[in-house]
């Protein structure tokens, strides 16, 4: 409708307010936190969906939704890859 907002083109700066840099200070502090508990999780013979639902806790247990999950269907909460592998795969 007339009041509705549109969307910024690609050049334009969007200035965020205090408040929302602030938010987004906490969600890559909660970004960082999910990362390290994933990392500390690593080790032989942890399976992947071992890993995913550790990760799947831990977000949920601070109050947030993993962004992966049921995103296009996709099935988990996290994307692992095995070994060396450089992919995203599902556990």
């Amino acid at each position: 409708g007339p009041g509705a907002l549109k969307p910024m083109l690609p050049w334009m700066i969007e200035v965020k307010t205090e408040a929302e840099i602030e938010k987004m200070r906490k969600a890559g502090a909660l970004a960082r936190h999910i990362l390290d508990t994933a990392g500390r999780a690593v080790e032989v013979g942890v399976s992947t969906d071992e890993i995913d639902q550790i990760v799947h806790d831990e977000i949920i247990k601070n109050g947030a939704y993993p962004s992966p999950l049921n995103y296009h269907g996709f099935p988990k909460s996290c994307c692992t890859s095995v070994n060396e592998v450089i992919c995203h795969g599902i556990p």
